[in-house]
């Protein structure tokens, strides 16, 4: 049985790699393959009812503790260090690094090749646009460490390929699979949950995103305001949570919104507020892939996004995609084209084909391990 030691820069929130890394382990083949999973940042008490569930898969947790006060020098020798010792440890056969971050990817890389390890896998699951001369830098220089280190490459969009590596040439594609069963557009777990906000007969438009810049709260707030003044009866729905939590609820309360605005924290079961939703927004600043839209067109929902969102995203004729340089009127004027409402439709084949779905899952695991 071959030891994979997976590792990711965030914690245990719940978030899109946590997702991929939990549905890569329960229907990867048992026989085969042990799991470690590294990450750096501290545990807070909503995280652990999470980690319980990775416990539960057999999944070995170890958690860096990685203070926010950190130095980046500090950080970086922590987290090589940790690394390398973790491999020696576990006698590790294959790594398997999602960070989201060049630098945060290279250096567990690097400490796999130095300690031995045959297989060292970079996923790239995001994308940044660094503009400044020294970021652009500091990027190519990691990027030689990734290459240098690493002995495959994947990534969840081509775009996310180009960020990380430079070029998508060679990077095995994987798409972020869950069970997408679960995303069925379901009346009962719509009506269970219009009914636990009281918003049975609202015009909601929906946002699972944590609170983090690049998901651009900010900017669907301004967009809300614009939606709210034209529809007294649009209700805003915010799943999730995360660092710019206050400054956004600061936000909401100057625009007076806060008998508008929903935020519900992180959810268990994100499947049934899909169902709750109206329409559903996604003003990303850049993005990975989007697994969150993806989720929202296989709920049946009309799904709008920015165009800083991968195209791999569009694989039904519910999504669309508007310009972040709109202004926010314009953009309420298109989520207002939906509230007189529509039937919603299962997308699940056509998200399914597109190789999204759980059952695509070993075919991924033998093409990236084997």
């Amino acid at each position: 049985m071959e030891k994979v030691l997976l590792v990711s820069g965030s914690g245990m929130e719940r978030g899109g790699v946590q997702m991929l890394y939990y549905n890569w382990v329960k229907y990867s083949p048992k026989d085969k393959y042990s799991y470690t999973w590294y990450f750096p940042q501290k545990m807070n008490y909503t995280d652990y009812e999470y980690a319980k569930e990775f416990e539960d898969l057999g999944v070995e947790l170890i958690c860096g503790n990685v203070d926010e006060t950190t130095t980046k020098y500090k950080y970086i020798t922590s987290l090589f260090t940790t690394i390398y010792n973790t491999i020696k440890l576990k006698n590790c056969d294959v790594i398997h690094v999602s960070t989201g971050s060049i630098i945060t990817t290279a250096v567990p890389l690097l400490a796999a090749r130095i300690a031995g390890v045959k297989k060292r896998i970079a996923y790239s699951a995001n994308w940044f646009n660094e503009t400044s001369r020294i970021e652009k830098l500091i990027r190519n220089m990691f990027r030689s460490i990734i290459k240098y280190a690493a002995t495959s490459k994947s990534a969840c969009s081509t775009k996310a390929a180009q960020y990380m590596f430079g070029s998508a040439a060679k990077t095995l594609i994987i798409n972020p699979c869950t069970d997408c069963k679960k995303f069925i557009f379901n009346t009962e777990s719509r009506r269970k949950i219009r009914s636990q906000y009281n918003i049975e007969n609202k015009f909601v438009i929906g946002n699972m995103a944590n609170f983090v810049t690049y998901k651009n709260h900010k900017f669907l707030i301004e967009i809300f305001n614009e939606v709210s003044k034209r529809d007294e009866n649009a209700m805003l729905m915010l799943v999730g949570s995360g660092e710019l939590e206050t400054e956004i609820r600061d936000q909401i309360s100057r625009e007076g919104l806060a008998d508008k605005v929903i935020l519900c924290g992180n959810a268990d079961k994100p499947e049934e507020y899909f169902c709750a939703m109206d329409v559903f927004v996604f003003p990303c600043i850049s993005e990975g892939v989007g697994q969150v839209a993806i989720h929202a067109q296989n709920s049946g929902l009309h799904t709008i996004c920015s165009d800083k969102v991968p195209r791999e995203t569009n694989i039904t004729h519910l999504v669309e995609y508007m310009s972040l340089s709109d202004s926010p009127r314009i953009w309420a004027e298109k989520i207002l084209s939906y509230n007189n409402g529509y039937e919603r439709e299962n997308m699940y084949e056509e998200i399914k084909k597109a190789n999204y779905d759980i059952s695509s899952i070993p075919k991924y695991i033998e093409m990236l391990y084997e």
